[in-house]
């Protein structure tokens, strides 16, 4: 299945659409690729080299409700493929990984939880799936998350 790039022009449209009114429901539920996890992240992840995808619904949600900067969207794979650390989920910790991203935003670490082989529909090939990003306000969490053992890897 060939899916919709992210690209910087998407996410200026997205921006551009969204300041301008709400997005057409059809267009909010788009799935977008963002590619695939590199050679190194699929060696620390031990999964499959499957298609990193998300939604225009995400990224939406992202810019408006997180303040994510169109900088950080356009430059996602880097973020996710570049990480300071790796997680497991702490409520999906079979499934899910957290990536924390060497970028900040107001000083606070950028978080990338991301579903390792999920099904978005049937008979449908699995994806990684983004499904949101945001800065973690909480620097106590990151201490918390590494002492209940959920830390995979950091630089």
């Amino acid at each position: 299945m060939t899916r919709e790039q992210l690209t910087a022009e998407l996410v200026a449209w997205i921006q551009k659409t969204g300041l301008a009114g709400p997005i057409p429901p059809d267009r909010m539920r788009a799935m977008l690729s963002i590619g695939h996890f590199s050679q190194e992240m699929l060696g620390l992840l031990q999964c499959d080299d499957l298609e990193l995808v998300t939604t225009i619904s995400v990224l939406e949600k992202m810019i408006f409700d997180h303040g994510l900067r169109a900088e950080h969207l356009c430059g996602l794979h880097g973020l996710i493929c570049q990480p300071e650390k790796i997680f497991k989920s702490a409520t999906r910790p079979d499934s899910s990984v957290v990536i924390m991203s060497l970028e900040t935003l107001r000083a606070r670490p950028i978080i990338l939880p991301i579903e390792l082989g999920k099904r978005m529909s049937k008979g449908q090939p699995a994806v990684h799936w983004l499904s949101s990003g945001y800065a973690k306000d909480s620097q106590d969490i990151i201490a918390r998350w590494k002492r209940d053992g959920l830390l995979i890897w950091e630089r």
